[in-house]
């Protein structure tokens, strides 16, 4: 991994790694926010729907700003007013009990900070590692990426229940519905079935 061997690339990586790992795990902590405060899959909608269409809203202005002014300044800035709303949110929450309209704004400030962060991220790369390097190093932040919001979506618990399930039967024979035999095919109205 000759990308991780430069000083630049491998700082960049493991903070763009932290930062990717904490925001994945803010729609999670947002869900349970405001599931415990309301009890309504509604009103986490509305709030989940507020930091992305912020996000959406501004992203196009993110790659403008990344453009005109430092690309390392719009980072910063735009991790330090992230991680404001995320600990105005966070004693919010401790404290009290906020209204959704606010956990909703909060979120969109969010929404608006990843979508100013966003390009600016992505075109500092080639700034901080060399061009042979380069290929190399746009794998393994997108893999650093993928791997920070994948873990909920696959259960490994499946293929031990699957063999469970087989060996209770007994036999090798795939799960799924039962083929019909000959002896549940013999009344007209099945064959008929059959036929058809």
């Amino acid at each position: 991994m000759g990308a991780l061997r430069e000083r630049n690339f491998r700082l960049l990586f493991i903070g763009q790694s932290v930062s990717v790992l904490g925001n994945a795990l803010v729609p999670v902590a947002l869900a349970f926010a405001v599931l415990d405060l309301t009890h309504s899959p509604a009103d986490l909608g509305y709030v989940l729907g507020a930091e992305t269409a912020a996000q959406v809203v501004f992203l196009l202005a993110g790659g403008v700003i990344a453009d005109r002014l430092s690309r390392r300044a719009v980072m910063l800035g735009a991790d330090s007013v992230r991680g404001a709303a995320q600990a105005a949110l966070g004693a919010l929450l401790i404290t009290g009990h906020p209204s959704v309209w606010l956990i909703a704004a909060l979120a969109a400030v969010q929404g608006t900070a990843g979508a100013l962060f966003m390009p600016a991220s992505t075109g500092l790369t080639p700034a901080v590692v060399s061009q042979a390097n380069l290929q190399q190093a746009n794998q393994i932040q997108q893999v650093a990426q993928s791997g920070a919001w994948s873990p909920g979506l696959r259960s490994p618990r499946r293929r031990p229940r699957l063999r469970r399930a087989r060996s209770r039967a007994g036999s090798r024979r795939p799960i799924g519905p039962p083929r019909p035999s000959a002896a549940s095919c013999s009344s007209p109205k099945a064959s008929r079935a059959k036929v058809r």
